[in-house]
């Protein structure tokens, strides 16, 4: 991460990340706020992928220092940690303090930098209405489902999506960890 920067590593994500949403969500707030009803909807977290393993290590270490890992584990062959932050990432909805940290991917597919900004619903029954609101604007939303959750995802740029889950990733992840401990 920016060999020639002053900032650490922490410091260069809180800098990037602040201008990065400033530039792209609330944009994209903006011009949605008159078709979907954003109050409907809570900041859940960021993600921030690296492009090496030397890179994930770099960040890890820093972020450790500064801020509260509340998990790590693997998925699909790769780390992924979860930390809440000093700083947060502010957003005409509200703000962000959680970060998703990745390491880079088996097949080294990953670019480095923010991924995605992904929010949860207030109230889970109101799911439907808010994909059905981003469906209208957005003949490009993708909805995954996976065994763990069902998600839909609008890209904002070529560089950042935009996700809306039916629980925060805190859930998920308590709810993974449950399953692991009855096998």
């Amino acid at each position: 991460m920016a060999p020639h920067s002053n900032l650490t590593p922490t410091e260069l994500l809180d800098k990037k990340g602040r201008n990065y949403l400033s530039g792209r969500f609330n944009e994209f707030f903006r011009v949605n706020k008159g078709s979907i009803d954003f109050s409907k909807l809570v900041p859940d977290h960021i993600c921030y992928r690296c492009d090496s393993h030397e890179s994930y290590k770099v960040l890890f270490a820093d972020l450790r220092k500064k801020a509260i890992l509340r998990s790590i584990g693997e998925v699909n062959g790769r780390e992924i940690s979860i930390f809440e932050l000093p700083f947060r990432f502010e957003t005409d909805c509200g703000d962000i303090k959680l970060l998703e940290l990745c390491d880079q991917k088996l097949d080294n597919s990953q670019i480095e930098g923010f991924e995605h900004i992904e929010f949860a619903v207030a109230d889970k029954r109101d799911y439907w209405i808010i994909q059905g609101q981003f469906q209208k604007l957005y003949k490009d939303m993708v909805e995954k489902q996976s065994n763990e959750r069902t998600t839909f995802e609008v890209k904002l740029a070529t560089d950042m999506t935009f996700i809306v889950e039916l629980e925060p990733i805190m859930e998920t992840i308590a709810r993974r960890e449950r399953l692991a401990e009855k096998k």
